[in-house]
């Protein structure tokens, strides 16, 4: 019913408001703005629901907006809003709301508008939403129909405080549709259009706008039939010789129509559009169209509106109408969807919504047969999948047939701060899902957000069943379309998007949607019929990113066929450059996954080598902890996610994974140190290699307290091995020492403790030099300790400078900018700089028979003090470097360690995934301003994956015509040019290849300006990007920028050119140019030759000089500038998981240690009431410095790199098998040559599959991985210590198998530059095996009865077993009275090998009955079943809830159904050494749940495996199981090291129960740094009145 207000007293300035004429077009606007900007909005009102969670969002959304929030006030049907006017508001927030001027940001109306609150209440209810009204008053000179078009995330619509329309479902990400549409009839006069939305967030931030709204008034009508005024679009029917413009237009029924007819003329052209019959209210959209000509024109467009026999109604107007481009091809109009893990909001909001957006997309899959889509990840398309039975047919089929297709990857993960071999298997575990359990490969990476690429990514997807990428993040200087060469000299073609425009340029018949509508409509909708689509002129249709993509492979291999050349170009440009504060930002997550990738490779290697000697393979332990680890390595998780109850989910989850895999390195290395057979009753001591070289070093082990003097190690042959005591274990019930031995690889030896008369001397003084055999190393105490020398005593030269900027290992705090654009994405320094060398710090010395150390102590002022151990053992070219930031509580500051390196002509080269990567230094110091895909301050901060390195790169050798060495430069990242001609091309595409091949960045020019979608337009703007030019010429096509560098020559070097090129046919020049903005002086070679086949032959040389090594002569060339000397020395800096580096200025390696980020999600959430701060605890941060001899490859960085982040390890107590059998010494398996190993396991990917029945090793053989390091080709010897059978080389997936020739216990392979190898290896089993007493790794999750929807407690992955079978209660409801209510039941067994049986058993809560409780089954294979129960319930109110429980492969799981909410509060109290805490149940039902923990990274031993772990708090998580109306107590143990060191640190409880978390949060720290006099005082009158503290202030 109409309200009765009275809207005409309020004022002019008090509304926002509209006059209806101006949405009417006139022959002078034909086209007027229909869009609605500013409307008044009342909010946040937030009503508590109780029903479950998944029911609510998905069938029962209405139920917030059924409820009147302005009741106290009147009414919705009387309200008259007015900006500033008040409303009583009884939900939660202040006791009034104010109606305020909406925000409006990207032209759309926002409702996160900081002070409403937005977020606190969306917070409020498990649904995440809370509503809003919108509204803006509607002048109209005569009673109006018109056609309201608008788009938002469900609402209630009212005009006159009558309600015109309820759509509580609205948009759906992905999904473009027109939007809701409501014919409407405005009076005369003011008007108030009213808007009641649903915001939420569980759809990301499209569900907290409204995105649309728009009035097309009515302009022509014929009895009940109406039509609005004609858009235009730049889409078109017809031919190319004679097209159409479309012109949509909406027609719509007044009350029910019968036929009708719309006649559209323009000049000569009639066309007749047929209107079916229509119900009242209802509105669709017509595609008029009218000719169009060469050039744009006026058209005066008539339209005649006929229903039956009704008097005609009738519109004219005037159109600007355009020409057609000439495109003949496809228009690919995609539906994709990219969703967070984390992000704004946690998990399970967000998995919510993915799971929505993916039903609701299958239902349009299920209506429409053209219609295609790209849907979700893994993490929640396997949830669809299985727990939901009416999308598992429907997206089974369409994965079949072609319509639907994933992202390749499991998810979409954050490239630049996964290893290597984590990238493989993100795509592995998704490809092998996608094909083997939805039924087809996908070929097309999409990652769609991910923020840049390792340049090795074309090679992992050709190798993993992709031909092309398509990304969506923009990183400057690359075409639209674009083939990315990898290091070993693959590509696969690139694609960020091509227009239209692109298109036809590049030769393809191929385009992204390009066309656009004069509307917020969209022309291509996801609904109604779409069959008009293949009419257009552009071929507009529905597709997926692979039908693009392999149509454009098609188009290209034609013009190859045709033209002898594509002209889509070829490039290996750095894509790294995107977001680049990821790389540092939650530094806690990169230490972790650093830790957590290596654990795993090393579980997988032992527990294949237990595997053979007798043990189960702990397959289920790893596929958890390597689904956890791919989960957290999303983009928008470890990158450092905005929000804080993700950032505690992830760590959790870190934390989870790396438990799982070092409990598995213990087991499996156990189990075979207990199949040694020992020559000796001593207490043992088995060293353990887990790489496949010899290494000799120090190593880390415990021994008992009563060893900690008069014992030394001795190896089988009664060699004796010195080790020191350098501390206790975290409980003070273990020594721990150290010792340095030789190991064989991948394999162990046997050491003995026993009695030994060699004194350990341990000497301390205040020495500040330390040395061994290769370096001395020497701090100044007045320089804050940082290093002043590192001298190398063999080569006779020193490797640091600190004249210019500092010493070594000086840590330098940078000021940045606290609200900086999407702060833990991007660095914004202000300038403000603090440097530890300005401070004095005290330094003191140990020194023993294995090593010397530095220990220095600096404070900071009063940001931090800050302690610095500095390692030098006897053996080692090694610099071992530990940095302690001590009690950080401050914010908004970046640390960073510095090193400023006394070399010649160096260049950056950075570790990459499977390669090196050659880059540029920063343009100024220390100055880091970033966001997104620039860096404004020119900085060039790159990920390091283990080691960054500033030293000689690929070189050009310059000689006389005698061959005597003139000159050399290191090349750096390149650009060739070249003019736009066939040859040259083609020329410039083979030195190219040949540059990639040595992990150098290679971008295209031609020799002129150009503009090629985001590609930079000139060379001579591309300069952070560009240290070396090779310039292309041949003679008799122009290159303008030879005849530049020419220009600058004197007359007598132009002459030696021509000379030379007379006389040789070819000729180089070498010059210096700093001909650009910045005067950037750039090393340029030219070669101009008299032919393209002169030219080829020289470039053929110059590949043949890389192939063999790192350095090319360059012959009798002209030098026109000085070539400054180059130093054949380096300095690299080894890390773990400080991955954020960068050569700052000249020579200034910089590596950051962390930064802090301010959330903007969940704030408070976690602590209850401050922001969290991460960072405000103790940091420990290890790294190593390197310097070396020659370049990266003779330095070995790749394996010191994993050395130094997998160190060797020792296994001191374990049984003893009962017929051990293993010598006391043994490598298992040894690689030779350049090929550095990053996978041994177990073959296959079983769980992967989802395959029930595991095989055995031998049955699965070994599967063995790594890469070519050094850029050269070479044969490598694969030596195993076992007997092996059959070997095949095979691609990522373990498939496309190669036979290679083998022996008895090994084979030798070729192995070209950087190439990624992966070989399937037959083993047999061995004479001797031993029987396991105990699994390797755990079997089942730590909480059981497990909830099967673990995104629902922000899980990260799915439970241990991976849904491989997985019964679930459906949370769609059918209330069949106040009493009853009909659930649905689902079992799922997704394995493709295996049937199941057993019972399903549903535990009812008390006083509910169901008409059946038990559900037998016997299913089959790759099958789903389904049941129905009835559940009556004791009162209309009760509350209680259902438990559905199964069991499979020895786990219980469980999925719940609640009537009402059952929330327990949780505290938490750190003191005593422990963590306490506490957990109330107030409700009337028996809770079970887990309780775990998340703390620093610095809190986690992980059985030793954490070398920078300052304590052990623990466990990381238990089951919890609380009684009604109880309440239970918790304690978590706490052990830190004891030193003088404070151990600053927090902890956060996550309780998770039904499907809900809960959070409690403490902190020890201090709480300043500052001194206030009443304190001080005190301390003073403490201390008998002396002023000794005063003294001790002063001084530090």
């Amino acid at each position: 019913m109409a309200g009765k207000a009275d809207y005409s007293a309020v004022s002019q300035t008090e509304k926002c408001e509209y006059n209806l004429s101006d949405f009417i077009p006139t022959k002078d606007n034909p086209s007027p703005e229909y869009k609605l900007y500013d409307f008044m909005t009342l909010g946040p009102f937030v009503l508590e629901t109780d029903g479950a969670f998944e029911t609510e969002y998905f069938y029962e959304r209405h139920k917030v907006l059924d409820h009147d929030y302005l009741a106290e006030s009147g009414g919705e049907a009387s309200e008259v809003p007015y900006l500033g006017k008040q409303v009583k508001n009884k939900y939660y927030g202040p006791e009034f709301l104010t109606w305020r001027k909406g925000i409006r940001k990207w032209g759309d109306l926002r409702f996160d508008n900081p002070y409403e609150s937005c977020d606190e209440a969306l917070f409020r209810t498990e649904q995440r939403n809370c509503v809003y009204y919108a509204a803006v008053y509607i002048n109209s000179d005569k009673e109006q129909d018109a056609v309201i078009c608008y788009i938002n995330s469900g609402c209630l619509l009212y005009l006159n405080g009558e309600l015109v329309s309820n759509t509580p479902y609205g948009r759906v990400k992905g999904l473009g549709r027109i939007g809701e549409r409501v014919l409407v009839r405005f009076k005369k006069g003011r008007n108030l259009l009213m808007f009641k939305i649903r915001v939420g967030y569980i759809a990301d931030s499209i569900d907290i706008s409204m995105s649309n709204c728009e009035i097309y008034p009515v302009v022509a009508r014929s009895g009940n039939v109406v039509i609005t005024p004609p858009v235009t679009s730049t889409a078109y029917f017809g031919t190319k010789e004679e097209p159409r413009q479309i012109l949509p237009l909406f027609v719509g029924a007044l009350s029910e129509t019968n036929c009708a007819e719309l006649t559209l003329k323009s000049g000569d052209y009639t066309e007749i559009h047929n209107i079916e019959p229509m119900t009242a209210g209802s509105t669709s959209l017509i595609y008029t169209s009218a000719p169009v000509k060469d050039k744009p024109f006026t058209a005066e467009i008539s339209l005649e509106l006929k229903e039956g026999a009704n008097p005609s109604g009738n519109y004219s107007n005037n159109y600007e109408l355009t020409p057609y481009n000439g495109f003949v091809g496809t228009e690919h109009i995609f539906t994709d969807f990219h969703f967070d893990t984390t992000y704004h909001q946690e998990q399970r909001t967000y998995a919510i919504g993915a799971i929505y957006i993916t039903m609701e997309i299958l239902k349009e899959i299920a209506r429409n047969p053209l219609f295609t889509a790209t849907i979700s990840e893994i993490d929640y398309l396997h949830p669809v999948y299985s727990l939901y039975p009416e999308c598992r047919k429907i997206l089974k089929e369409a994965y079949k047939t072609g319509r639907v297709e994933a992202d390749c990857f499991y998810n979409q993960p954050n490239e630049l701060t996964s290893s290597g071999e984590a990238i493989v298997r993100n795509l592995i575990y998704g490809q092998l899902y996608h094909r083997d359990v939805l039924g087809r490969i996908v070929s097309v990476y999409s990652p769609g957000d991910v923020f840049g690429h390792p340049n090795q990514m074309s090679q992992i997807c050709r190798k993993g069943g992709c031909n092309s990428a398509r990304w969506g993040k923009m990183i400057i200087g690359l075409d639209a379309l674009f083939h990315h060469v990898s290091p070993d000299g693959s590509d696969i073609l690139h694609s960020k998007g091509i227009s239209v425009e692109n298109a036809m340029r590049l030769g393809i018949t191929h385009c992204d949607r390009s066309t656009k509508v004069n509307a917020g409509f969209e022309l291509y909708p996801k609904e109604g019929d779409t069959s008009w689509m293949s009419k257009t002129l552009n071929g507009a249709k529905f597709s997926l990113f692979s039908n693009m993509m392999d149509g454009i492979i098609e188009d290209e291999k034609e013009t190859v066929k045709e033209k002898g050349i594509s002209k889509i170009e070829y490039t290996s440009r750095d894509m790294t450059q995107h977001h680049a504060a990821v790389l540092l930002t939650r530094t806690d997550y990169k230490q972790a996954n650093r830790l957590i990738e290596n654990l795993l490779v090393t579980a997988e290697k032992f527990s294949t080598i237990a595997a053979l000697y007798g043990a189960e393979y702990p397959e289920k332990a790893l596929d958890k902890a390597w689904r956890q680890l791919l989960c957290a390595q999303h983009h928008d998780s470890i990158t450092g996610t905005n929000n804080e109850v993700s950032f505690v989910d992830l760590m959790i989850e870190y934390r989870e994974a790396a438990e799982l895999a070092a409990e598995i390195v213990k087991n499996a290395s156990e189990f075979i140190a207990s199949a040694i057979k020992r020559s000796d009753e001593a207490f043992p001591v088995i060293i353990f290699n887990q790489h496949t070289w010899d290494r000799d070093e120090a190593i880390e082990f415990t021994l008992p307290l009563w060893a900690e003097s008069g014992y030394a190690l001795f190896d089988s042959k009664g060699k004796e091995h010195s080790f020191e005591i350098i501390g206790k274990t975290h409980d003070g019930k273990k020594l721990k020492a150290v010792v340095i031995a030789k190991v064989p690889a991948f394999g162990y030896k046997t050491f003995y403790l026993k009695k030994t008369d060699k004194p350990k001397t341990v000497i301390k003084s205040k020495d500040t030099s330390i040395e061994n055999k290769y370096f001395k190393v020497t701090v100044d105490p007045q320089r804050g300790g940082g290093i002043v020398s590192i001298y190398d005593k063999v080569n006779k030269r020193e490797f640091i400078d600190p004249s210019t900027d500092g010493p070594a290992n000086r840590i330098a705090v940078l000021k940045e900018i606290h609200n900086r654009m999407e702060t833990q994405h991007e660095f914004y320094t202000t300038g403000h700089k603090l440097f530890s060398d300005e401070f004095i710090a005290d330094v003191s010395s140990e020194k023993t028979s294995l090593y010397d150390k530095l220990i220095v102590t600096v404070r900071l002022d009063v940001v931090a003090r800050v302690r610095q151990e500095i390692t030098l053992y006897k053996n080692s070219k090694k610099i071992d470097c530990k940095t302690i930031v001590e009690d950080y509580i401050d914010n908004d500051d970046m640390f960073t360690v510095t090193f400023p390196a006394a070399l010649k002509g160096v260049k950056p080269v950075y570790e990459d995934r499977f390669a090196p990567h050659v880059t540029a230094k920063s343009a100024k110091k220390l100055s880091f301003q970033t966001h997104q895909f620039f860096m404004y301050s020119r900085c060039q901060v790159a990920p390091s994956v283990n080691w960054f390195d500033l030293g000689p790169t690929t070189q050009l050798k310059f000689t006389n015509s005698a061959g005597r060495l003139k000159g050399s430069l290191n090349i750096g990242m390149t650009a060739i040019i070249r003019p736009e001609e066939k040859d040259l091309i083609l020329s410039a595409n083979k030195l190219l290849k040949t540059l990639s091949k040595k992990a150098i960045p290679v971008t295209p020019y031609h020799d002129r300006t150009e503009r090629r979608a985001t590609k930079i337009i000139h060379f001579n703007e591309d300069i952070s990007y560009t240290d070396t030019r090779f310039v292309l010429s041949v003679e008799g096509v122009r290159n303008l920028y030879e005849d530049e560098l020419l220009s600058k020559l004197t007359e007598k070097q132009r002459e030696k050119f021509q000379n030379l090129l007379n006389k040789k046919g070819v000729a180089a020049l070498y010059i210096k140019d700093s001909d650009n903005y910045f005067k950037k002086p750039i090393d340029v070679l030219l070669i101009k030759a008299k032919s393209v086949y002169t030219l080829n032959a020289y470039l053929d040389e110059l590949e043949k000089a890389y192939s063999m090594g790192y350095a090319a002569e360059i012959r009798g060339a002209v030098i026109a500038s000085e070539l400054e000397a180059i130093d054949d020395f380096g300095l690299g800096i080894l890390n773990k998981g400080t991955i954020a580096c960068s050569v700052e200025g000249e020579n200034m390696l910089n590596m950051m240690l962390f930064h802090t980020a301010e959330f903007y999600g969940n704030i408070g959430k976690v602590t209850g009431s401050t922001e969290l701060i991460p960072e405000n605890k103790t940091h420990v941060f290890e790294y190593a410095i390197y310097p070396h001899e020659k370049s990266y490859r003779e330095a070995e960085l790749f394996k010191k790199g994993m050395e130094f982040n997998e160190p060797m390890f020792a296994v001191t107590e374990f049984e003893t098998a009962e017929n051990p059998f293993l010598p006391e010494s043994k490598s298992f398996f040894k690689t030779d040559g350049t090929f550095i190993v990053t996978a041994f396991k177990a073959g296959g990917y079983p769980l992967a599959k989802m395959e029930g029945g595991i095989k055995s090793v031998f049955e699965r053989g070994i599967t063995v991985r790594g890469f070519e390091s050094n850029g050269t080709d070479c044969e490598t010897m694969f030596k195993f210590d076992f007997e092996i059978g059959k070997v095949k080389n095979t691609d990522l997936l373990d498939e496309n198998e190669t036979e290679v020739k083998s022996g008895k216990n090994g084979f030798t392979a070729f192995i070209p530059t950087h190439s990624i190898e992966t070989y399937n290896i037959a083993v047999k089993k061995p004479q001797n095996t031993i029987s396991a007493s105990y699994p390797l790794g755990r079997t089942r999750e730590i909480a059981e009865p497990t909830y099967i929807r673990s995104y629902e407690h922000d899980l990260g992955s799915m439970p241990m077993g991976y849904y491989r079978l997985v019964a679930a209660i459906s949370r769609k409801v059918e209330a069949l009275d106040d009493l009853n209510v009909r659930l649905g039941i689902s079992l799922a067994n997704n394995q493709p090998d295996k049937s199941e049986s057993g019972v399903l058993k549903l535990i009812l809560p008390d006083g509910f009955k169901a008409d059946k409780t038990e559900f037998p089954y016997e299913i089959a294979p790759d099958s789903l079943l389904e049941y129905s129960v009835v559940v009556t319930k004791p009162a209309k109110d009760a509350k209680g809830f259902i438990k559905l429980q199964f069991t499979h492969d020895g786990q219980v799981f469980e999925d719940i159904f609640e009537f009402g909410y059952f929330n327990p509060k949780v505290r938490l109290k750190i003191e005593d050494n422990k963590v306490k805490v506490a957990v109330t149940n107030d409700t009337d039902s028996h809770l079970n749940g887990e309780l775990a923990l998340a703390t620093p990274f610095e809190t986690w031993s992980l059985l030793g495996f954490n070398t920078a772990a300052r304590g052990e708090v623990g466990p990381c998580a238990i089951p919890v199981s609380l009684k009604p109306h109880s309440k239970e107590r918790y304690e978590f143990d706490v052990k830190f090291t004891e030193d003088d060191i404070m151990n600053s640190w927090w902890s956060a409880a996550k309780l998770m129960v039904n499907g809900r978390i809960h959070f409690a949060y403490d902190a020890v720290k201090s709480e300043r740094h500052n001194m206030g006099t009443h304190i001080f005082y005190d301390e003073i009158v403490d201390d008998n009145h002396s002023m000794r503290k005063l003294f001790e202030i002063q001084a530090r």
